[in-house]
């Protein structure tokens, strides 16, 4: 984990290992360390998905990408996957942020 006020741009390295998403490290404002980990902390509430660039780690992803040598097919599965449930989560954080206020005048 990175301190906090750090601020970093997103970047991404592929490492060695059988399940690519635990061997692709990240680097985000709040985060560094496996993808799925990222992941995993955004699910149980110990990272706040609104802190986490999602257009910059998909840039930083492909720059990445573009760099490997070998098979990619892995790597991008894995990648889409995990990134599909973060946008899942942050559109539905940012929707509930939306609500809120009108929400709280209604009652």
């Amino acid at each position: 984990m990175l301190h906090a006020g750090t601020v970093r741009a997103p970047s991404v390295m592929f490492g060695e290992g059988r399940r690519p998403e635990a061997s692709t490290r990240v680097a985000v404002a709040e985060f560094e360390g496996p993808l799925a980990l990222l992941l995993a902390l955004i699910e149980a509430r110990e990272l706040d998905v609104l802190t986490v660039p999602l257009g910059g780690l998909a840039d930083a992803y492909l720059d990445a990408l573009a760099t490997l040598d070998v098979d990619r097919l892995g790597n991008v599965s894995s990648f889409v996957a995990v990134a599909s449930q973060l946008i899942l989560i942050k559109s539905r954080a940012l929707l509930h942020r939306r609500l809120e206020p009108s929400a709280a005048t209604t009652h």
